[in-house]
């Protein structure tokens, strides 16, 4: 190992030759802050341009013209991201220029740029800009460069397993093929999904940022893992980045949604989708079911009453209530109702196939004449437009089905339900959108219509899967059929007043949203589906894993700062390495602000306190959606289970705690537990603070907050219980709030 003029260079001898090797942690961390700065530049740039081109042009503007802007974007990417990854890979470019004198291998030397695209003066001066600008120390590490631990160290594997020309030469291919091709992929990758959506340049400046933070992160993060020299420290080091890691995956995808609904063309629709089709004479027949289980006989009368004022030929639908309760008093009362108004009453006693199995008995015992099934939840108030809006949409015979957003009316500010309404609009009035414009809508089991012949067939609801809804989607679609999304409130029902029934909800949404996808995944990896619908669904299933992430980074911090009890640290010392350190949740809980606040606030009216409120609200629910995930990943099975529409209110504050505590039981532990390392760690950090580096401190701080993370699920627990103390005694029944003709999303 030798110096010169402040430069540490490491040599070797690989087949005769002296060989410059590859810059190490330095010059991996300081290519990662310089990805992460461009990145962050280029998201801002892109977010005031976006901002500025809202106030210019219609979201719903067909003509939007990204090509220019997107090919300048994307060969910067391109070239750019080769450059940068083929000097760190090329040695400053001496590599290439040793191996030809040594006359190595043709195989290696015609996968090193310089001489083949004539960028090695680019290389050269990247590499020595790198080094000189390190912020560990300029060293050059003996050895092969190792990005994304797991993966190149398996991209080794298969270089000495090849052996192109021998020895070290095959680990030097692979890694230079490796990221020329992860380059030029992510450039094909940001170009294929603009391309696709047709963004604007906006939308692809700041999707490009926010993959250069990503990586910049990861560089950051890994070279500094791996200056430790502790193996503990390294494992619980790369165990954070991972976890981190995950997350950046998941704000990718979630942007994804976001910049589409925000920098795509909105609404752009081919001239045969936007021209309504004029009013079928005659009216063709609808049959209108509403499932119930055990449901209050007063809400479902409610709504079979709204079904009846519907504006639309009397004579051209009908009523199906299919019941499933196994009270008798409940039984009596809907018979009754059904038979006061006029509805066909099917009452099963075995629940067999629970909801989807009642809707199939239902419709076998409807007339042939029966041309569209709409579903109706039974606590839903339908608006007198619902038929006479939707049905015309089917003037394409392609058309499967067309599903409208959920609302609700039971909504009051501050309160479990009010964040419940706005979570929930973020997916009908972003996410939803955005699938239909490529045909992976969703179709959601209420407030929708089917075509008979395209549900019969597809097979029908499926008896098997708790979400027959969205399980149904993947089979319509993939027989061709399509799908339209009318964004107009059309009806509204009731939001879960207590946390316990949006647990038990979001539990059954989990375990089905997995478990369809096990169903189908034969479906899901044929052409069956096109590639955007493949990748929508299975983006749909990550979705319910998300949760990993909290456990995951949680876990890592605890136990990095539980080690340092021990003597155990993470060389964090320098300042600027804290900060990115601390930068990564800053920018994962950025990225949920941004969902709310930006694209949400297009449609509605969103406070930042309410964007606190929801984020907060996605918390609480995390862990209970990854447990019915990973069950239903792992083949379990769970009952179907119905969401009470009315709760009982406990007896006092006393009963009300004590309920939340043991229903949110596993989340406060955990929160105590993270609570319980800070205060530890204040306590015996005051003994030896030489020890302690920025980051740590950093670490604390954000042991804190996921402590809070956990502990929002007791907190909406109790809150929604103290919520329904306050208004007791209660009506059996919620009054319906006005239903409108019709209210665009």
């Amino acid at each position: 190992m030798t110096g010169t003029g402040g430069m540490v260079t490491h040599s070797a001898q690989l087949s005769g030759a002296t060989v410059a090797f590859l810059p190490g942690r330095a010059g991996i961390a300081t290519i990662g802050l310089v990805w992460t700065i461009a990145g962050i530049l280029l998201l801002l740039w892109g977010w005031l341009s976006l901002r500025r081109a809202s106030r210019t042009e219609t979201a719903s503007d067909p003509d939007t013209k990204p090509s220019r802007w997107l090919r300048t974007l994307a060969a910067a990417l391109i070239g750019g991201g080769a450059a940068v990854l083929g000097a760190l890979l090329s040695g400053q470019g001496a590599l290439a220029s040793q191996l030809a004198a040594a006359e190595i291998s043709p195989v290696l030397f015609a996968f090193e740029l310089r001489e083949s695209t004539g960028f090695g003066v680019l290389f050269g001066n990247l590499g020595a800009w790198t080094t000189g600008l390190s912020l560990l120390g300029s060293r050059i590490e003996i050895g092969f460069l190792r990005i994304g631990a797991a993966i190149f160290e398996g991209i080794a594997l298969v270089g000495r397993g090849v052996r192109f020309g021998g020895g070290l030469e095959g680990v030097y291919v692979v890694e230079n093929l490796a990221a020329i091709t992860a380059a030029v992929g992510t450039g094909a990758f940001v170009g294929w999904i603009s391309w696709s959506s047709r963004w604007n340049y906006a939308g692809v400046a700041m999707y490009v940022g926010l993959q250069l933070m990503v990586l910049g992160f990861v560089a950051v993060s890994l070279a500094v893992v791996e200056s430790s020299s502790n193996a503990l420290a390294q494992a619980l080091g790369a165990w954070l980045v991972g976890a981190v890691l995950f997350g950046f995956v998941l704000m990718l995808v979630y942007q994804f949604y976001v910049l589409e609904h925000l920098a795509g063309t909105a609404g752009a629709r081919t001239a045969e989708e936007k021209a309504t089709p004029p009013d079928p004479h005659p009216w063709p027949f609808v049959l209108v079911q509403v499932a119930s289980f055990n449901e209050p006989p007063a809400i479902v009368r409610e709504c079979l009453e709204s079904i009846r004022g519907l504006d639309y030929p009397r004579d051209r639908y009908s009523i199906q209530l299919c019941d499933d309760s196994t009270d008798a008093a409940t039984v009596r009362a809907l018979a009754a109702a059904c038979t006061e108004l006029g509805v066909d009453f099917r009452h099963r006693s075995d629940r067999r196939g629970f909801k989807g199995g009642a809707l199939n008995d239902g419709l076998r015992a409807a007339g042939p004449d029966v041309e569209f099934v709409a579903i109706v939840d039974s606590d839903y108030v339908v608006a007198p437009a619902f038929l006479r809006r939707v049905v015309p949409e089917f003037g394409r015979a392609d058309l499967a089905f067309v599903q409208t957003p959920q609302a609700y009316r039971n909504v009051r500010k501050g309160s479990l339900t009010w964040w419940y309404e706005l979570a929930d609009a973020y997916f009908y009035r972003v996410v939803q959108p955005v699938r239909a414009r490529h045909q992976s809508l969703i179709f959601c089991g209420t407030m929708g219509v089917l075509r008979r012949r395209a549900l019969d067939e597809a097979g029908g609801w499926s008896e098997k899967c708790v979400t027959e809804d969205a399980e149904l989607t993947i089979r319509l679609l993939a027989r061709q059929g399509v799908g339209r999304y009318v964004p107009e409130v059309l009806g509204r029902g009731l939001a879960p007043d207590l946390m316990t029934a949006v647990r038990s909800q979001q539990r059954r949404w989990a375990f089905g949203g997995i478990q369809m996808l096990r169903m189908n995944r034969q479906i899901l990896t044929s052409r069956k589906l096109s590639l955007r619908q493949r990748i929508d669904f299975w983006m749909t299933g990550l979705f319910w894993f998300d949760g990993l992430f909290l456990v995951g980074v949680a876990a890592a911090l605890g136990g990095l700062v539980v080690a340092s009890w021990f003597g155990v640290w993470l060389p964090y010392s320098e300042v600027s390495v804290p900060a990115l350190v601390a930068i990564a949740p800053v920018l994962l809980m950025l990225d949920g602000l941004i969902k709310i606040r930006a694209a949400l606030g297009t449609s509605v009216r969103v406070r930042f306190r309410d964007v606190l409120g929801v984020l907060t609200f996605w918390y609480a629910i995390k862990l209970n959606d990854l447990r019915a995930a990973t069950r239903a990943w792992m083949g379990s099975r769970i009952p179907f289970v119905r969401t009470p529409k009315i709760p009982t209110a406990e007896a006092g504050v006393g009963a009300a705690l004590g309920a939340a505590l043991r229903t949110s039981l596993t989340e406060t532990t955990i929160a105590a537990a993270l609570l319980g390392v800070v205060v530890t760690s204040v306590f015996l950090w005051r003994l030896s603070p030489s020890s302690v580096s920025a980051a740590y401190v950093v670490f604390l701080v954000w042991l804190v907050y996921y402590a809070y993370a956990f502990a929002s699920t007791f907190w909406f627990d109790f809150a929604s219980r103290l919520a329904l103390i306050r208004e007791s005694p209660r009506t059996p029944s919620v009054p319906p709030a006005p239903v409108p003709e019709s209210s665009r999303v």
